[in-house]
């Protein structure tokens, strides 16, 4: 989970071995951490940093349990 400027996002998943990345069933954003909606990224993203100005949004994160970096930009 990571958040900043009002904004925060969730990856939800599991992993059944501590030593390995966990995978990804899906990305949850929130402003109010009441109301959550799912992220429009792909099936097998993992979101561990997350940066806002508050006009554009910036997460990072990977893809495929770890074999892929993989970072997002869009507006707020």
């Amino acid at each position: 989970m990571s958040g900043e400027g009002g904004v925060v996002v969730m990856t939800l998943g599991w992993n059944h071995c501590c030593a390995q990345l966990p995978v990804a069933v899906g990305v949850w954003t929130t402003t109010d951490g009441a109301t959550w909606q799912q992220a429009d990224l792909p099936a097998d993203a993992h979101v561990s940093a997350f940066a806002t100005d508050g006009e554009v949004v910036v997460a990072a994160g990977n893809l495929d349990r770890g074999v892929e970096a993989a970072f997002w930009v869009a507006d707020r």
